[in-house]
Formats: C-alpha cells, structure tokens, sequence
C-alpha cells in the first residue's frame, strides 16, 4: 500500500513540475511574441531578405559583445558551463512539457 502512495506522490510531482515548466515555456512564447509584434510594429520601409537580416543580426551580435549595453543595465558574464547548465535545464523542461502533452507518445 505505501507502494502505490508513493507512486501517486512521485506522479503528482511530475505533473507539477510539467505544469510549471509549460507555463514557462508558454510565458517564453508569449514574450517572444509581444516583442515581435512590437518589432513589427516599430519597423517601417521594405522588409530585408534572409541573406540581408542574417547579415543584420550577425553585426547586431558583434557589436553587443563588444560593446557594454548603453541602457545602464550590467548583464553578468556567464562561464561555458554555466550556459550548458541553463541550457540542459531548459531542455529538461521543454521535453517535460512535451511528455506532459504526450505521455504515450
């Protein structure tokens, strides 16, 4: 009988931790959209080409590590470990999510 109570427990704080990691991955979502809408809406003339936007991105890049951000903001340098480590949880919690919508599949 313990057996079968603790199962229980154990399934409970799965679904939980499925709860949560969905409603991160979704409050992701929803601010990646805002900001594109915002992007979108600020954004006027012709829309550049992928090769064009590539380009854009890749110097935006450039010039943000090399240059401190002017808003006053100090952002935290982040060890090669440190981001494998934010990176494996977000994808622990992104498959979560995923098992949680498909747990036969």
């Amino acid at each position: 009988m313990f057996g079968k109570s603790n199962n229980a427990q154990v399934e409970h704080e799965k679904m939980i931790h499925a709860l949560q990691s969905q409603h991160k991955i979704q409050e992701i979502v929803n601010n990646a959209k805002e900001l594109t809408a915002e992007a979108i809406a600020r954004y006027s003339g012709a829309l550049p080409t992928i090769k064009e936007s590539r380009t854009i991105e890749t110097a935006l890049g450039a010039s943000a590590t090399s240059q401190p951000c002017s808003s006053g903001s100090t952002t935290a340098q982040i060890t090669p470990d440190e981001a494998n480590e934010m990176h494996l949880e977000m994808m622990h919690s992104i498959l979560a999510a995923a098992n949680a919508e498909c747990p036969n599949g």
